[in-house]
C-alpha cells in the first residue's frame, strides 16, 4: 500500500510539471430532455422500455430571463438533454443534464442527486452504450468554484450511500487543483502553489478510489482517476479495473490514451500500440475514435509549432475516422485561427448537437459569435458557460458585450422598438453586474425571496445575522457597503457569522480578511488568506504570494 501511495504522489507531481491541456468534453444544451424515473416520494425503479431504453418525457427550450439565472428543476427526474436517436455505431447524443444536477445541488436536494446518479449508472450497467450518462453527470461538478465545493462537501456528509457524492468531490478537487496551479510551465508556478496542487490531487484521487470501492462498476470515476494518474503504472491498473467492469467502454481508454501522448512524456508509438490493442480486444465500433484522438493530438502539436495548415490536415483526417464533437471543436479552433470564423461556427454548431453542455465549447462559440457581431447569441453562450462553471467566467468579455447591447438598445429606441430596447438594456445591466470585480458596488440580483438589497445596515444589522438565509449573495449585499464605509468591526462580525455556519467555505475567509486588512491586523489577515487558499480560493492564493513578495522587497530578503 505504501508503494502505491508513493507511485501516486510521483505521478501527480509529474503531471503538475507539464503544460495543461483542455480536457473538457464538448457539449451544449439542445431541445429535448427526457426522463427515466421520478425522484420525489418513495424510491422507484428506473422506468425502462426494454434494455436501456427510457420512457420519453420531452421538455421545452428554456428562455434566457437574465444572465446567470438558475435552471428550473423539472418535476420528473433524472433529466436528460439531447437527441435520443442513435447513429450507426449505436451512439446517441442524449445524456445527463448538468444544469439540472447543479440546480439540485444548490437547492440541497441531495437525496434527489443520489437517485439521479443511481438511475444514470443503472442505465449504463444495463446497456454500455449509455456510458456517457454517468460520465457527463459527474463532469457537472468538474469546477473549481468554491460555492459548488462547499455544497458538494455537504452532499457527502448528508448522503447515506455517498459513492456519487465522493466522486463529485473528487472531480471538484481535481478541477480546483488545476485552477490553483494554472496552465503554464512548471517554472512559472511557486513551490507553495505546487504543494497545494499536490494536496488537492491526492485528496481527489482518494475520493475517487472510495467511490469506486462503493460502486465498482462506476466507470466514470475510473476515467476521472486515470486523468489524475497520468504517467503512473497505477493508471494502467485502474484502466484494467475499468475494462473488467465494462469491456466495451471508450471513456477510460480515451483518458489512458491521452496519458500516453507526448505532452505527458509518452510517444505516438505508444499511443498507436494501445489503440491497436484496444480495437483488437473488443468489437465496439466507437473504439475507432481512438485513432482520431491520435490525429487530434498531432494537430495540436502542429498548432503549437505554428503550422495551422498541417494541423487542419490532421484534424480532417480525424473527422474522416468518425464524427466526434471533440474533433469538430478542435477543427473549429484551427479554422478560426486561419481567419475562417464562419466555417468554425458551422463545426461548433454541429458539435453542440452531438454532445450537449460543455464549458469550453460554449465559451469558444461565444467568442466566435461575438467577433462575428452576433452579440445576443454570444451572450447566450457565455451565459451557459457561466452557469456550468462560474469559476471560468470572463468579466472583460461580459463588459464588452454589455457595451454592445447598450448601443443596440439605443438603436432600437431610434427605430421605435421601445420594448426591445428595454430588454436589451436590462440584459446589459445584468452583464455589467456579472462583470463587476469582487467588492464592487454592483447591482446584484437577489437569489432568494428574503435576500433584499440592504444598502445601509445601520445599528440593527447584528439582529439580522441569525435570520439571514444561507445565501452568499445576501451576505455580500450587506458586506459591500460595510467594506466601502470602512466599518471593519461589523464586517468581521458579518463574515464570522457566515464562517460559523459554513466553516469549509473559502469565500467567508476571503471576505473577512478585508476587515483585518482595513485594521492592519496583518497576522489575522494572513491566517484568513491561508485558510481560504487551502480551501481552494485562487484569488486568496494569488494575494498571499503578492503579500509575501512585497514583504520580501521591504525587508530585502531574496
Amino acid at each position: 500500500m505504501k508503494i502505491v501511495c508513493v507511485i501516486l504522489a510521483v505521478a501527480i507531481l509529474g503531471c503538475a510539471r507539464t503544460r495543461r491541456e483542455n480536457e473538457n468534453d464538448v457539449s451544449y444544451e439542445m431541445r429535448e430532455r427526457k426522463t427515466i424515473s421520478r425522484s420525489t416520494g418513495a424510491p422507484q425503479a428506473p422506468a425502462f422500455l426494454g434494455k436501456g431504453v427510457m420512457v420519453p418525457t420531452p421538455r421545452a427550450l428554456e428562455t434566457l430571463p437574465r444572465f446567470g439565472a438558475e435552471t428550473a428543476i423539472p418535476a420528473v427526474l433524472p433529466a436528460f438533454i439531447g437527441s435520443a436517436i442513435r447513429d450507426s455505431d449505436g451512439h446517441a447524443p442524449q445524456t445527463a443534464d448538468k444544469l439540472v444536477l447543479l440546480a439540485l445541488l444548490k437547492a440541497r436536494r441531495f437525496a434527489d442527486l443520489d437517485r439521479c446518479f443511481d438511475d444514470y449508472q443503472t442505465a449504463f450497467e444495463l446497456d454500455p452504450r449509455n456510458e456517457q450518462w454517468p460520465s457527463d453527470a459527474l463532469d457537472a461538478f468538474r469546477t473549481g468554484d468554491a460555492g459548488i465545493g462547499m455544497l458538494v462537501r455537504n452532499w457527502v456528509a448528508d448522503s447515506p450511500k455517498p459513492w456519487a457524492a465522493l466522486a463529485a468531490r473528487g472531480v471538484h478537487r481535481h478541477a480546483l487543483a488545476w485552477n490553483l496551479r494554472g496552465g503554464g510551465w512548471a517554472d512559472t508556478v511557486s513551490d507553495a502553489v505546487f504543494a497545494e496542487f499536490h494536496r488537492h490531487e491526492m485528496e481527489a484521487a482518494e475520493d475517487l478510489r472510495k467511490a469506486i470501492s462503493r460502486r465498482p462498476r462506476f466507470v466514470a470515476a475510473h476515467r476521472a482517476l486515470i486523468q489524475i494518474l497520468r504517467g503512473s503504472p497505477v493508471a494502467r491498473q485502474v484502466l484494467d479495473q475499468a475494462l473488467r467492469a465494462c469491456p466495451e467502454c471508450l471513456g477510460p481508454r480515451a483518458a489512458y490514451l491521452d496519458a500516453l501522448s507526448p505532452k505527458w512524456g509518452g510517444s505516438y508509438l505508444q499511443m498507436e500500440a494501445f489503440v491497436s490493442e484496444s480495437i483488437a480486444s473488443n468489437a465496439n465500433p466507437r473504439l475507432k475514435l481512438l485513432r482520431g484522438d491520435i490525429l487530434t493530438e498531432r494537430a495540436a502539436q502542429a498548432m503549437n509549432a505554428n503550422k495551422p495548415g498541417e494541423a487542419m490536415a490532421y484534424q480532417n483526417e480525424a473527422l474522416a475516422v468518425g464524427e466526434d464533437a471533440g474533433f469538430l471543436y478542435k477543427r473549429a479552433v484551427i479554422a478560426n485561427s486561419l481567419g475562417q470564423p464562419a466555417a468554425a461556427l458551422i463545426d461548433l454548431d454541429r458539435a453542440f448537437e452531438l454532445h450537449p453542455q460543455s464549458v469550453s465549447l460554449a465559451d469558444f462559440r461565444a467568442q466566435v459569435r461575438a467577433n462575428l457581431g452576433q452579440v445576443e447569441l454570444a451572450v447566450q453562450d457565455f451565459d451557459l458557460a457561466h452557469r456550468l462553471d462560474p469559476a471560468r467566467s470572463r468579466p472583460e468579455r461580459y463588459a464588452q458585450l454589455a457595451d454592445a447591447l447598450v448601443r443596440r438598445s439605443n438603436e432600437a429606441l431610434v427605430t421605435g422598438g421601445t420594448e426591445r430596447a428595454e430588454a436589451l438594456r436590462a440584459l446589459a445591466d445584468n452583464l455589467k453586474a456579472a462583470a463587476a470585480p469582487p467588492g464592487a458596488a454592483a447591482p446584484y440580483a437577489p437569489l432568494t425571496p428574503t435576500a433584499e438589497v440592504f444598502t445601509d445596515p445601520g445599528t440593527a444589522f447584528r439582529a439580522r445575522l441569525a435570520s439571514l438565509p444561507d445565501d452568499y449573495a445576501a451576505y455580500r449585499r450587506i458586506g459591500i457597503p460595510l467594506l466601502n464605509a470602512r466599518r471593519s468591526q461589523e464586517l468581521e462580525e458579518l463574515w464570522s457569522a457566515w464562517i460559523q455556519r459554513h466553516p469549509d467555505d473559502a469565500r467567508g475567509y476571503w471576505e473577512r480578511h478585508s476587515a483585518y486588512s482595513q485594521r492592519r491586523e496583518i497576522e489575522r489577515r494572513d491566517e484568513d488568506l491561508q485558510k481560504a487558499c487551502a480551501l481552494g480560493h485562487a484569488q486568496a492564493c494569488s494575494t498571499q504570494e503578492l503579500n509575501a513578495s512585497l514583504k520580501a522587497r521591504r525587508t530585502g530578503a531574496p
